[in-house]
């Protein structure tokens, strides 16, 4: 920067460039500005990888204190552009807002830092754009180099002012729109009546919820609505879906095309379960996961993406459905046969278990614990069972009782265990 370029001082140069967007920028009220500095504080040779400061906080209405720092500072170091970059995910203020980085510089990266890797953090941690670079008499090859950092102007364009001055003037007050399309089996935008989320990338914070709809013609609404530089969109579906990582656009309206095909399941049973006080609940997974991410009440429809599940009817016995597919726009129905009821009643304390029993399959359903005049009651699927049972008094395996019974629907059936 100590250098002349065209018969000035670059450092000159970057100074009235600063002047001058400061003198934009503060007549905007949204627009907090900060400043960074490196090379200003060790001397070259040999200069120090770590010559970046924060020199101003970000605040509003500090235009004054930046122009007045800038006049006082001489470049005498060198060009620790990566490290800058890597600093400055910490000089951003916590909250939404939409963050930017300016480079002024007359050269390249000095200390053997990784300009794109050092960018690339920036963007993969959501705290700004891709930075402004404004190159004073850089080559081409050098201009070249910050391809993959940001956007490339050269201050001998008369365009290069105006252009950086409106990526961050007009950003800060014109959001973006958006229309989030919802498509159905055959990719038509027509899925709707679904909650949704706006949230960064790691899904922690949601910035906007809304519920879809599609207005009289049946176009996906318009969002106006701020949001993190990087979002995604999570669908409240069951189970959710979530979008791929979007980024804020200014002033365009984006569309945003989300799968969202669905189909229906209905467990149904035509009367309350038994007239028992008890509820029959069913837990839906998916097939290939043992995480359970819905609980579906019985005798309602409810949508699901479309896929293929695993189901299980908490009846006694549970009822295990395995790969049971969901079609788009489809509704399937299962049908829960009406159970019956067995009662057991005891004067003494007792143990015991029911089993579902028959000559291929036994499988155990519940323990059957007693206590002094003792009445338990079962509500089980129809079916052929065996209860056992040993009252505490009799300590030896060999008083051990069993009954085998048939239950139909709507059967109560009573057994009295002698004591």
């Amino acid at each position: 920067m100590a250098q002349s370029y065209n018969g000035e001082v670059k450092f000159s140069i970057a100074q009235k460039l600063c002047y001058r967007l400061l003198d934009s920028l503060e007549k905007n009220s949204k627009i907090e500005l900060g400043l960074r500095v490196y090379g200003a504080a060790y001397a070259y040779p040999p200069g120090k990888c770590t010559d970046s400061k924060l020199v101003i906080p970000f605040k509003s209405h500090n235009a004054k204190a930046i122009r007045t720092y800038i006049s006082t500072i001489r470049p005498k170091g060198i060009t620790p552009i990566a490290y800058s970059l890597q600093q400055a995910i910490q000089d951003f203020p916590k909250g939404l807002a939409q963050n930017h980085i300016l480079i002024i510089t007359d050269g390249i990266e000095e200390c053997s830092g990784n300009m794109c890797a050092s960018a690339e953090q920036l963007h993969a941690r959501q705290i700004a754009f891709k930075p402004c670079i404004i190159g004073i008499g850089l080559t081409v090859t050098q201009q070249n180099l910050f391809n993959c950092v940001g956007s490339y102007f050269d201050i001998k364009s008369p365009q290069t002012f105006t252009s950086v001055l409106n990526i961050i003037a007009s950003n800060s007050e014109k959001p973006g729109t958006y229309q989030i399309n919802l498509l159905n089996s055959k990719g038509q935008p027509l899925e709707e009546r679904v909650a949704f989320s706006i949230a960064d990338t790691a899904l922690r914070i949601a910035h906007a919820q809304w519920v879809h709809s599609l207005n009289a013609i049946e176009v996906p609404d318009t969002i106006y609505t701020q949001a993190p530089p990087f979002f995604k969109i999570k669908l409240h579906t069951i189970p959710e879906q979530v979008s791929t990582t979007q980024r804020l656009k200014f002033g365009l309206h984006s569309i945003i095309p989300i799968p969202a095909q669905q189909g229906s399941i209905e467990i149904r049973q035509t009367e309350r379960y038994g007239n028992d006080p008890q509820f029959v609940y069913t837990l839906i997974r998916s097939e290939n996961a043992d995480s359970i991410f819905h609980c579906h009440p019985l005798n309602t429809n409810v949508k699901y993406i479309a896929g293929t599940y695993a189901i299980d009817i908490l009846t006694l016995p549970t009822m295990h459905y395995k790969n049971y597919a969901v079609k788009p726009d489809s509704l399937k129905i299962l049908n829960i046969a009406k159970p019956g009821t067995v009662e057991i009643k005891s004067l003494r304390a007792g143990d015991g278990c029911i089993q579902v029993w028959n000559s291929e399959h036994q499988q155990w359903i519940s323990i059957v614990p007693f206590h002094a005049k003792n009445q338990l009651r079962f509500t089980l699927q129809p079916g052929t069972y065996r209860i056992f049972w040993r009252n505490r008094i009799q300590a030896s395996s060999i008083n051990t009782i069993e009954r085998t019974f048939s239950m139909q629907s709507d059967q109560h059936l009573i057994f009295n265990f002698p004591y």
